[in-house]
């Protein structure tokens, strides 16, 4: 996989030791139920010492848990699940202990052994089963993050080491390698599967919370209110990594996933100091329906990378409001430079900021974006689609922020002005003077403007 270098590579690094070090401060007022790699399922749960071992037992208690009440992951503890956590009202989700976060993999085993790979009659071509409880694969990440799948759309299609295709109907996956029996070839090969960490289909879950919890390798999506009318979401210090890649439905024509996503009408959600990295579509995203309200939300202080698009505000039509969504000191970085952007259909769209569809001026209100870091894109910086092109928007704030470019043959900055379905007018940049007058168009008073030639160092 890149490993890239940018203008705020300082930056990120202090960012990220922050939230990989953050604490545990959050105050429980209701009963705390434990979970422990060291627990035994015959417990209660109750404390500590008496934790249980895994999430079979957790799930099996149904919808026990009460308002004011937490599930907390014991620090150093890893658990194998693909089954999603569904968010109750007043629950939080955290950690206990000490060490590095509790993480969650999305794999059910680590599929680096011979024994589950099977010889078929082409060449090159191995399979293997996935759990028949699972809808489907969505990526292959081999020795934990070296490698990733290419998946295709047909069995007839796998024409290249490590495309693969996961046949739902029987629960298979088969895998080009030419070079053997991927189970001896790879130390780790970790399959993601489809479902959600954490999803709310409720239209009136609310005071929900999640906190410093790891979660890696997911053909869904992360973190997904999936429904709307929700309130009071809180989700902070948590990491969050390879996620998405698996179609959204059967016909295999579109792909997505998203490492945070909230759905339709939301009030009053704060996404705060994450670490949120390789998704196949958004890192994080608000989303909604034509006549869709989301009020009150706050994005500060996430470090997001190799993301399609670090942010992307995306409603279905102009009658959609955001208002008062603050937007500030996160860092975005490498955008486009990803497994994801190099299998999509569309690579060109790749930006840090994705504001979609045509009028999404008239979309905001009471809004800011002020003092991110904007760290390199594939292709644009910005993609923001006004109808009217580049001016002031009085429901949309933009000031001080760093943008950082780096020459590529694609010459791109920003994109904006009407357009239908991804086309409009697009400010390329050859230069230091080129980038200044393309980023104006979207932040008149930046902080820091820096081009990078391709033969000069970041």
């Amino acid at each position: 996989m890149m490993s890239m270098h940018g203008g705020a590579d300082k930056e990120a690094e202090a960012l990220k030791e922050k939230i990989l070090n953050a604490k545990d401060e959050l105050v429980i007022k209701g009963k705390k139920y434990h979970i422990s790699n060291n627990g035994n399922d015959d417990n209660d749960g109750l404390t500590p010492e008496t934790a249980w071992a895994t999430f079979d037992k957790f799930h099996a208690m149904g919808n026990f848990m009460e308002e004011g009440d937490a599930l907390l992951l014991e620090r150093g503890s890893t658990w194998r699940v693909y089954k999603d956590i569904t968010m109750q009202t007043g629950i939080t989700y955290a950690a206990y202990g000490e060490g590095p976060k509790p993480c969650l993999l999305g794999s059910d085993k680590n599929y680096a052994d011979p024994a589950l790979w099977h010889k078929c009659e082409k060449e090159h071509i191995w399979m293997t089963h996935f759990p028949e409880d699972c809808r489907s694969v969505g990526n292959i990440i081999f020795d934990i993050d070296k490698y990733t799948g290419w998946k295709r759309r047909a069995s007839n299609q796998l024409e290249a080491d490590f495309h693969f295709y996961a046949d739902r109907n029987n629960h298979i996956v088969y895998l080009y390698m030419s070079k053997g029996n991927p189970g001896e070839v790879f130390d780790d090969i970790e399959f993601c599967l489809r479902f959600d960490f954490f999803s709310c289909w409720d239209d009136y879950s609310h005071d929900i919370t999640i906190d410093n919890i790891c979660m890696k390798y997911c053909g869904g999506g992360a973190i997904c209110h999936c429904a709307g009318g929700n309130y009071n979401t809180t989700i902070t210090n948590c990491e969050i990594g390879w996620i998405g890649g698996d179609f959204l439905s059967d016909d295999n024509s579109v792909r997505g996933g998203n490492c945070i996503g909230v759905w339709a009408d939301q009030k009053n959600t704060l996404i705060k100091n994450n670490w949120v990295y390789h998704d196949y579509d958004a890192g994080i995203s608000p989303q909604g329906s034509p006549y869709m309200i989301n009020e009150d939300m706050q994005v500060i202080g996430n470090l997001i990378e190799y993301c399609t698009w670090s942010y992307e505000a995306w409603v279905g039509g102009s009658y959609g409001k955001f208002i008062r969504h603050i937007f500030k000191d996160n860092i975005m970085r490498f955008a486009g430079y990803s497994w994801s952007a190099e299998q999509r259909s569309d690579p060109e769209y790749s930006s840090h900021f994705n504001g979609f569809p045509n009028h999404l001026a008239e979309c905001w209100v009471d809004s800011v974006y002020e003092n991110n870091i904007l760290d390199i894109s594939s292709w644009n910086l910005v993609s923001w689609n006004w109808t009217e092109g580049p001016k002031e928007h009085p429901g949309f704030k933009v000031s001080g922020n760093t943008f950082y470019q780096r020459e590529n043959e694609r010459h791109m900055a920003v994109m904006y002005g009407f357009h239908e379905v991804y086309g409009g007018t697009i400010k390329t940049a050859y230069c230091q003077a080129d980038l200044e007058e393309a980023v104006k168009c979207f932040d008149p008073n930046p902080k820091l403007v820096k081009w990078f030639p391709a033969n000069e160092k970041e």
